[in-house]
Parts: structure tokens; C-alpha cells; sequence
């Protein structure tokens, strides 16, 4: 016996008020990818600064039906965020953020932590390349 689901999927605007659940969705992906991190570092990250700081960017969220799985936020020319869902990764959803994000010519820098193996070796199949300037906490990525 087999049978076929089929889900709607899309990129799209997410809307203020879809904001905390954004939130959401960074938490737990920062609490599955970086392990590196203590409780008081991600308690330095207060909800109301984050929901401030996501008006500042330009966002795209990807959407199974109607809930979101993960965003991207960029700025100038500049990824400034990329979290998916922990259940969605590794599923071609930051693939296809970042593919849209990146139709936008001019975003063509991205920032990652150092100890953020799985996120560098991601960028850099997307074509981001170590840059000059790095600090030893971040890697500034350019993609030409």
C-alpha cells in the first residue's frame, strides 16, 4: 500500500507578525548547529533586539503549507542570517534561500563563525571563498 502527500511549498516574504516564530526557528537551529556556544551567549541574544534587528534586513522565508522552516536575511551585500528548522536540514532548503537571495547580483558576502564547519563547507559549495580581513572568530566569505 503506498500513497502520495503532496505539500505546498514556497519562498516568500514572512510578515511582522510571523517574526517570533523566526525567532523560534533561530533558536533551535543555533541550539542544533552551534554546539560551540554557552546558554549565556545565547541568552546575550535578547528577543526583543533580534525582532528589531530582523525589521533592519531584507527576509525571505521558506514555507511547508502554511508554517515557516527557515529564512534567510540579507542586507546591502550581504547574507546577515540563514536558520532552518533542525527537522528541515540538510534538505536543500538553505540551498534554495540562499539560490533566491542570491538572484539579487549584488549579495555576494557572508559571515561565519570559525568553528562553524558545516556552515563554511556549506557557503563554500555555493561558491563563497575565504576573503582577506578574517578575524579569529569569523571568516568573511566573498562570492565572485
Amino acid at each position: 500500500f503506498a500513497f502520495e502527500i503532496n505539500f505546498s511549498r514556497k519562498i516568500s516574504k514572512p510578515s511582522s507578525e510571523e517574526y517570533p516564530e523566526l525567532l523560534s526557528i533561530w533558536e533551535n537551529s543555533v541550539r542544533h548547529t552551534h554546539e560551540f556556544l554557552t546558554e549565556e551567549d545565547l541568552n546575550y541574544f535578547n528577543k526583543p533586539n533580534l525582532i528589531d534587528l530582523l525589521s533592519q534586513y531584507t527576509l525571505n522565508a521558506a514555507y511547508i503549507n502554511q508554517d515557516i522552516i527557515g529564512f534567510i536575511a540579507t542586507s546591502n551585500s550581504s547574507i546577515e542570517l540563514l536558520f532552518i528548522s533542525p527537522a528541515f536540514m540538510r534538505q536543500g532548503i538553505g540551498r534554495k534561500l540562499c539560490e533566491e537571495a542570491l538572484k539579487d547580483s549584488s549579495i555576494k558576502n557572508v559571515e561565519v563563525n570559525t568553528r562553524n564547519i558545516g556552515a563554511l563547507q556549506f557557503y563554500n559549495r555555493l561558491g563563497f571563498h575565504d576573503f582577506k580581513g578574517s578575524s579569529t572568530e569569523l571568516v568573511h566569505l566573498t562570492r565572485y
